[in-house]
């Protein structure tokens, strides 16, 4: 679902709704979380009010991972993103994903602009697995969520090297979700 700044807090208010529904919850009180600014402490402003700004009011933010861009070879000033700076978010009952929009232009002359971010939200309670592959140079998480209907894969790209950071984060908030 694309969002646009006019209809944001209309379709945020669905999405809500949605996701709520899922977990069969009729009204979720909206909770208080201490603790979420602790786990930004350091982190890129932006990610910062993201994590505040897309955080399920009803559900405190339990553990986050922040991963750079990931940025393929430069030559002179062309230089291509590979995956875009991003975070992982566990609350409660959900896996948020929050990524900057990609960059497509290969040219690029000092820092580049972004406004825009993709929100991918994965209630844990259809989490059917997870599993990671690496190449030289990122490693990407693919999320099997599972429905009545059928299933899909969701993948999450970040850089090489977080592999083993980004698996004890999903085992550890998988078992404390499912506890």
């Amino acid at each position: 679902m694309k969002f646009n700044t006019v209809m944001d807090a209309y379709y945020k208010e669905a999405m809500r709704l949605v996701l709520d529904g899922i977990e069969g919850i009729a009204a979720a009180l909206s909770v208080a979380d201490g603790h979420l600014n602790t786990l930004l402490d350091g982190l890129p402003m932006k990610f910062c009010s993201a994590a505040h700004e897309f955080r399920p009011p009803s559900q405190p933010v339990l553990a986050l991972r922040h991963s750079p861009a990931v940025m393929g070879k430069k030559r002179l000033w062309f230089q291509r993103e590979l995956a875009a700076e991003a975070m992982l978010m566990f609350t409660e009952r959900e896996l948020i994903f929050i990524s900057e929009e990609k960059t497509w232009s290969w040219m690029r002359i000092g820092q580049v602009n972004k406004y825009g971010y993709v929100v991918t939200y994965c209630p844990l309670a259809r989490l059917g697995g997870w599993h990671i592959e690496a190449n030289e140079k990122m490693a990407m998480l693919d999320l099997s969520v599972r429905a009545p209907q059928g299933g899909e894969t969701v993948s999450v790209e970040f850089p090489r090297g977080e592999e083993h950071q980004v698996a004890a984060l999903l085992r550890q908030q998988l078992v404390i979700s499912r506890a």
